[in-house]
């Protein structure tokens, strides 16, 4: 009697099991259910979306040149009417047929304002990437392009990023582009060596210019370190192999190794500005103290021609191209349907906070710099 009770609720064990195991299947398939028909919605979401992104794309009002850019016509100007100086420089040119700037000058052509703001860095800089990026569509997409003037306002920035951004600005005279630098707030370092072979510079009344020179800077956490406790053990294969290291003082070794780089760096930076400004080396050491100037004494210093607003720049382009009636355009860049939703989600991240742009800075590693950074 007991072993017939004992299997009969064994049975009834069995039989709950498989009827709680059918329910609780029940249960996940509706779960995975609900999780599907979600993913499906989503998936589905997201195609619309795309759809009407390129279906906006597709019928947009305005001709895209070159990625996400549009040309956006600066200003319809009338002829541009020349001062006494350069009338006077204009009759020069004729009288002697017509040699250097000026020869058979076109009616028409077509002027591209392009900004250099902000610092020059190349590592994945939006503001650096677009500047190369407006400099490859004047140079071969826009049409009957004559001239390329330069919106300064850059305290400069890492040394190759500077020289990659001058060897590209000078590219420009291959294709016979004249190139014209307007400095409206500052072009210091970098920025001044980048554009130091334009073919005309114009620098704002209260614009500031020079800091010719090169700088690298190093933290060190030493005392910070022992204070804290943190002791760090280095094993390497030579001496030199942790030079600017921010944990242990620089010897004299090592800083005479900083010291021939900079030094390397400084003679080119020199000699861009000797053959750009068409300098003695007398005049060139004169201005290269890592000092910065007002408009004023940067024009007696011939490190700018001119001291004016962007219309002197515009007739500076004009003496050199002989266009007088130009079309004076920019590139707009029109963020595409991806572009927004990834500028949405960045502007959910918010701005990074103090704190961490300073790690940020501690945390990289230290460039040699063409840059003013008191």
């Amino acid at each position: 009697m007991l072993l017939i009770c004992q299997l009969f609720a064994n049975k009834t064990a069995i039989c709950y099991a498989c009827f709680n195991l059918h329910i609780e299947k029940g249960v996940i398939m509706k779960s995975l259910k609900k999780i599907f028909l979600s993913l499906y919605a989503v998936v589905s979401l997201v195609a619309i979306l795309v759809s009407v992104g390129l279906l906006l794309f597709i019928f947009s009002g305005d001709k895209k040149i070159y990625k996400n850019y549009v040309e956006v016509v600066v200003s319809d100007r009338e002829p541009v009417l020349l001062n006494e100086e350069a009338q006077l420089r204009r009759k020069i040119m004729d009288a002697v047929g017509g040699a250097g700037e000026r020869s058979k000058p076109p009616t028409e052509g077509t002027f591209v304002v392009i900004p250099i703001t902000g610092p020059i860095f190349n590592s994945n800089d939006s503001e650096y990437r677009e500047i190369l990026e407006q400099l490859f569509i004047a140079s071969n997409l826009s049409q009957n392009v004559k001239a390329v003037i330069f919106w300064v306002d850059s305290p400069g920035g890492g040394v190759t990023a500077s020289d990659d951004l001058f060897m590209e600005i000078s590219s420009l005279r291959i294709k016979g582009i004249k190139t014209v630098s307007f400095i409206h707030g500052l072009s210091a370092s970098g920025a001044y060596y980048a554009t130091a072979f334009s073919d005309r510079m114009i620098a704002s009344p209260m614009a500031i210019v020079g800091s010719i020179g090169v700088i690298i800077k190093f933290f060190n956490f030493r005392k910070l370190a022992k204070g804290v406790g943190v002791e760090v053990e280095t094993v390497k294969s030579s001496e030199m192999k942790d030079i600017g290291s921010p944990f242990k003082r620089m010897s004299g070794r090592e800083r005479a190794v900083f010291e021939k780089l900079i030094q390397h760096s400084f003679v080119r930076f020199k000699m861009i500005v000797k053959l750009g400004r068409l300098m003695s080396e007398q005049e060139v050491d004169e201005v290269a103290t890592g000092e910065v100037w007002s408009a004023s004494d940067a024009k007696d210093k011939h490190l700018v021609d001119r001291v004016g607003y962007f219309d002197e720049a515009i007739v500076a382009a004009v003496e050199l191209t002989g266009v007088e009636n130009p079309k004076i355009i920019a590139y707009q860049k029109q963020p595409g349907f991806l572009d927004s939703v990834m500028d949405k989600l960045n502007g959910l991240a918010g701005e990074p906070s103090v704190s961490r742009k300073v790690m940020k800075e501690i945390s990289e590693t230290p460039q040699l710099l063409y840059e003013w950074c008191p």
